[in-house]
């Protein structure tokens, strides 16, 4: 039995959705899970996305619709960022519904300190540049984040950029939604992917500029209060989801704030790391006059449970990477603030604080139940298929 023939009002509903609903945010979300698949290798990752994507699921009562890849998926040279964009396109005829924009943030095969590395290090929140370039408002992004999108800029497939392929989608489907998501410090990076693209977006008459719509889970901020109100002004329609005790959401913008972060666990931040957080806040930020806020428009606080106490533990080889992160990142401090013999890798109370990092962040244990107990409840609708796949992968 053939499928029933779509309509133009039920493409036109569906988009409404995408602009004005969190009907497929779990879409997002498990496109940014998708991202991560390959890691290290992209021959790896460009096979398992272009595999998985066609089969991933699509909620009831849309379109009857599926995933195509479009562009993509491409990895800069360092390994920091990959991207890719996907298409809900309908079932019959593959007419374009809207397109996604996914960006995956550097991946250190998602260990405790590797997170860390990734906020410290490469955000470089010590530096800011004027983004975008020139404005007259005072807007400033990270200098991380602005090296970061520069890297994402120069990615061609089939020599188009990622702007080049937006042109063209929105001149060909007018009125089409695109969505920029990505998770962690890829969706720092879909904050100003967003920007970007809504400032060179624009195609041919006379289709008009096309919706764009941020949608970010778990991502530290990008930039300064201007940034900030500009953001805010440009994406009425931008979605922020993040776990209300996961500590990567508040870098940089809430640093005091994370100095208390898990006490309600019993996992209060270890003397060290407090001081190493202070030092930052007062002598890294304070003193240059540096802020980071969070654009405040539609923020998607989930509920963050304490980490059951079977979960399991981290390993040795983890363990050392926590060790090693605060001896190379934080040495100079750490020594400042501690004696060597706190540093000591199986420390239990700093050991048990990244073990909390940890599960607080990741998809599938800080944001996947969360999402979908949202979508659930503003969206009525049931996912046909089963919640936490961990270990199986998408």
């Amino acid at each position: 039995m053939g499928s029933a023939p779509i309509t133009a009002p039920d493409i036109a509903e569906a988009r409404r959705k995408v602009v004005e609903t969190d009907f497929f945010a779990l879409c997002h979300l498990m496109l940014c899970q998708l991202s991560y698949s390959g890691e290290d290798n992209i021959k790896d990752a460009r096979a398992r996305i272009t595999t998985r994507l066609p089969n991933l699921p699509t909620p009831p009562d849309a379109v009857d619709g599926k995933w195509k890849l479009a562009w993509g998926p491409e990895i800069t040279d360092d390994n920091s960022n990959l991207m890719f964009a996907a298409e809900f396109v309908t079932k019959a005829g593959e007419r374009p519904v809207y397109s996604t924009i996914v960006i995956r943030g550097t991946d250190v095969e998602s260990s405790p300190a590797g997170i860390l590395k990734q906020i410290f290090e490469d955000f470089h929140a010590s530096e800011q540049t004027a983004f975008p370039e020139n404005n007259t408002l005072g807007a400033k992004i990270s200098a991380g984040t602005d090296g970061g999108l520069q890297g994402l800029l120069k990615m061609q497939d089939g020599g188009r950029n990622i702007t080049q392929y937006a042109n063209d989608f929105a001149g060909a489907n007018p009125d089409a939604p695109i969505v920029v998501t990505g998770h962690s410090l890829g969706g720092c990076q879909s904050t100003v992917m967003a920007m970007h693209l809504s400032l060179n977006v624009k195609p041919a008459p006379p289709a008009p500029p096309p919706p764009i719509v941020p949608v970010t889970f778990a991502a530290p901020s990008a930039g300064n209060q201007a940034f900030a109100n500009l953001y805010e002004q440009k994406f009425p329609a931008s979605r922020r989801w993040f776990n209300n005790i996961d500590l990567v959401p508040m870098a940089f913008a809430q640093l005091q704030q994370m100095e208390q972060l898990w006490e309600q666990c019993g996992r209060p931040m270890p003397g060290l790391f407090q001081k190493i957080i202070q030092f930052y806040r007062e002598e890294v930020l304070g003193i240059q006059g540096i802020d980071y806020v969070q654009p405040a428009t539609h923020p998607k606080q989930l509920d963050g449970e304490c980490q059951p106490p079977n979960a399991p533990l981290l390993i040795g080889t983890e363990i050392n990477d926590v060790n090693a992160f605060i001896l190379n990142a934080f040495g100079a401090v750490a020594q400042k603030f501690a004696s060597v013999p706190f540093l000591h890798p199986r420390t239990p109370d700093l050991v048990n604080w990244f073990k909390e990092l940890l599960f607080q962040h990741l998809i599938y244990t800080g944001y996947w139940d969360a999402v979908h107990d949202y979508s659930q409840e503003v969206g009525k609708f049931g996912w046909p298929f089963p919640l936490k796949p961990i270990g199986q992968g998408i």
